[in-house]
């Protein structure tokens, strides 16, 4: 009978490592895509996204938030919005799509959905 595929680990290495458990942490990191036009400023979204994101309490100030282009789509280009919390995960993660949406408004924005020519 053959291995399937997938990563083998010795127990031995385990047994003898530390482990970090991450979810006993405090301060956790929440991530969204958003995605935007071609026709967009990237350089506009991602600032007017970051002052949204810094003007929340629940958001930490260090680690700050970060966005960024995470890649080029059909119909835009993918931005990648990281957020750090400290108890405040549920809060962030369904506030998250609400504020970059306000964000993004208010810079004149849309967020990009798909176009189809017939």
């Amino acid at each position: 009978m053959g291995r399937g595929k997938g990563a083998h680990i010795p127990s031995s290495q385990i047994f003898n490592s530390d482990l970090r458990n991450f979810t006993a942490s405090k301060v956790r990191l929440v991530n969204v895509g958003v995605q935007i036009p071609y026709s967009a400023s990237v350089e506009k979204a991602v600032e007017a996204i970051k002052v949204k994101l810094k003007e929340q309490w629940y958001v930490l100030e260090g680690p700050e938030p970060d966005v960024f282009a995470k890649a080029f789509a059909d119909d835009g280009i993918v931005l990648e919005v990281r957020a750090w919390t400290q108890l405040h995960v549920v809060s962030l993660y369904s506030n998250l799509p609400r504020l970059m949406k306000e964000a993004l408004d208010g810079a004149g924005i849309q967020i990009s959905y798909p176009q189809r020519v017939v």
